[in-house]
Parts: C-alpha cells; structure tokens; sequence
C-alpha cells in the first residue's frame, strides 16, 4: 500500500481499537526506487503486530519466524512462547545472529534481489509475447509474485482453475475483493522459476487465456 493509504489503516485501526497483523514475509527483496516504510515503523498506537520469516529469504527447511509487538504485550508474548514450547533450538539462533552479523545474510539478500529482478522482468516479457494486451502486466517494485489484470469480463478463478490442470499455479485477484469484485486478474509468482520455466509457463497460461476467449 502507498504511504498515505497505510496512514489511513493504521488511524482507523486506532480509532477501532483494533490490531492490525502485518505479515511483510518478503519485503527484503525491493527492486526499484526506495521501499515504503513498514506499517510497524509509522504505529504509534501500538496496534501492529509484524511478522516475519527466514523461510522466505533464505529456505524453507530452516522454519525460523519471528514477531514484533507492542511493547506493552512483550511480557504477555514472552510467556505465551514458554508455555506453548514454540522455541528456536538455541544452536539455530545462534548461527542465525552469527550468518547477520557477519554481513553474511545481507550480502545474501543483495544476490537474491538481483536474481529475483531477473525473473521479474522475464516474466514480465514472457508474458507480454504470449498473452498480448490480454494481459496487463503490473510489474511489482519489490516481493517474489506480480499481479497480470485481465480484460473485463473475464473469469479469474476459471483460468486459475483451468491452469491447475496443466500444472500452472496462479491465484485469482478477485478473491482479494469485498462486496462487488472490481478486477480480475492472475498472481503469479516468479522467483522460484529458471527461465525456460518462465517460458513454457507463459505459453501455457497465453493459450489458456486464447482458449477461454474463445469459449465465452
């Protein structure tokens, strides 16, 4: 969300008195202009409970997250912690601080972030060859999926549904609606994907696109 609409979320939140989860899973990776502040670091209400992972950046098998909470809730959280046993082996925080303080771990993200923009705009390319002005193309400024709008009238979660059976994974946009759906369109996300991946993906989700085009 842009600067000024997070102000708005986080002044109704507060006059709600409400709290607001912020699950900013992949914001180490930013690939242009300079990122928006995180809804934690503007809160001055304390209604923002951020969390985050090393899942995500680094891989999935490590299963180390972490939260961020007001900080009249710090006690409350460290005692939740203690009695349900959700701790970090201590070996692994160890290696953890040791792999971030080292620089290890930032000099990692900066490796990532150029491969990621690699796929980003490769994605992007593909797309465009094999779906046209079907499909247009928002490519993100930061994060691991991009957001493909389809003309109107189309059907996302048809597509979804259809691209599911030839083994391409995408998440319809107008599920992320409330009331009357505005948009249609595809998430899809592209860094985990080499780019002849990339490729044949796009071709398959431009002919799948032709295909209901020409079924409606």
């Amino acid at each position: 969300m842009p600067i000024k609409r997070r102000q708005e979320l986080l002044a109704f939140a507060a006059e709600a008195g409400a709290a607001v989860i912020e699950d900013d899973y992949d914001s180490e990776f930013h690939f242009d202009g300079r990122p928006v502040v995180a809804l934690q670091g503007i809160d001055t209400a304390g209604n923002v409970f951020y969390v985050g992972t090393f899942s995500k950046p680094m891989l999935p098998d490590i299963r180390v997250g972490y939260a961020i909470v007001p900080d009249g809730l710090v006690a409350t959280f460290e005692r939740m912690q203690r009695h349900t046993g959700q701790m970090v082996m201590g070996a692994m925080q160890l290696a953890l601080a040791e792999f971030i303080g080292d620089g290890d771990f930032a000099a990692h993200i900066r490796r990532m972030t150029r491969i990621y923009r690699g796929r980003r705009d490769h994605l992007t390319h593909a797309l465009t060859s094999a779906a046209g002005d079907r499909l247009a193309i928002t490519p993100p400024a930061g994060g691991m999926q991009l957001l493909a709008r389809l003309e109107p009238g189309s059907d996302d979660c048809r597509l979804v549904a259809d691209l599911a059976r030839i083994g391409v994974t995408a998440r319809p946009l107008s599920r992320h609606f409330t009331g009357k759906t505005a948009e249609h369109g595809l998430f899809l996300g592209f860094a985990a994907w080499n780019e002849s991946e990339i490729d044949a993906g796009a071709e398959l989700i431009g002919k799948t696109i032709a295909r209901n085009l020409r079924g409606r």
